[in-house]
């Protein structure tokens, strides 16, 4: 049977000895009788709060939220549509969902920018959302919530430049059944280069200035599914990746 929250904070707060008041001091609350009533059920933890009892506890995410693992087989796809910047992932994204209608398109960037851009700037540590380690959390918990409760394909036209980040997406998902596939769609620097000047984008813009950097780290990726993008049309690319290895 699965604990309810309030049942799995208790636990938390008894299996280190602590009080109530000292316990919702710790996480920011004003009084003990918060805790109690999250204990007994009766309130939620926000959000943030959730965040701040992991990060303060070192509680696994995947353990404290309250999700069934997925069980049974799962028949649609989710699709990680990686490579440079400018490579057109997103384009090849809305190609997929065109010929798939039954699909929908995670804009994994619009997660970035929301955590991005609500954090104290003393907590900036670049432009990458990989380095945010709020952002893949973000990722899993909408992912595992949307594939719960829809039958269709997922696709996620998104940059991925440390060759760990994949793992970190893939690995807790699959705890629960579900399984990523990872395409890497490969160009060179001068096709990459001109396809972003051509969407309008000025020359040493940040993309620009950082495809080498994908260029580089991509090319060691392993356990990906490679597809070559030069010279192809976009209809081409989208039957390759709907071609199931």
């Amino acid at each position: 049977m699965i604990k309810t929250l309030g049942e799995k904070v208790k636990e938390i707060r008894t299996s280190r000895g602590m009080s109530q008041d000292a316990f919702a001091k710790s996480l920011g609350y004003s009084s003990r009788a918060t805790i109690n009533k999250i204990e007994q059920g009766i309130n939620d933890m926000t959000y943030t709060q959730l965040v701040k009892l992991i990060e303060i506890y070192q509680i696994n995410m995947n353990e404290l939220v309250n999700i069934e693992p997925i069980k049974e087989e799962r028949k649609n796809r989710i699709i990680w549509i990686n490579g440079p910047y400018g490579v057109g992932k997103s384009t090849l994204a809305e190609k997929l969902h065109e010929l798939n209608p039954n699909s929908f398109i995670f804009d994994a960037e619009e997660v970035g920018n929301a955590v991005r851009g609500n954090i104290p700037k003393e907590l900036f540590n670049g432009y990458i959302f990989e380095n945010y380690n709020l952002w893949f959390r973000n990722i899993v918990e909408l992912l595992i919530e949307i594939i719960s409760k829809y039958s269709g394909d997922i696709y996620v036209p998104m940059t991925l430049v440390n060759k760990d980040s994949f793992n970190k997406i893939a690995n807790p998902l699959k705890e629960y059944g579900l399984n990523v596939e990872h395409i890497l769609l490969e160009s060179t620097y001068e096709v990459v280069h001109d396809r972003i000047l051509a969407r309008g984008e000025q020359e040493g813009c940040w993309c620009m200035n950082n495809i080498e950097l994908c260029l580089a780290n991509q090319s060691t990726f392993k356990n990906v599914r490679r597809i070559e993008s030069i010279g192809k049309t976009v209809d081409e690319l989208a039957s390759e990746v709907l071609i199931r290895e």
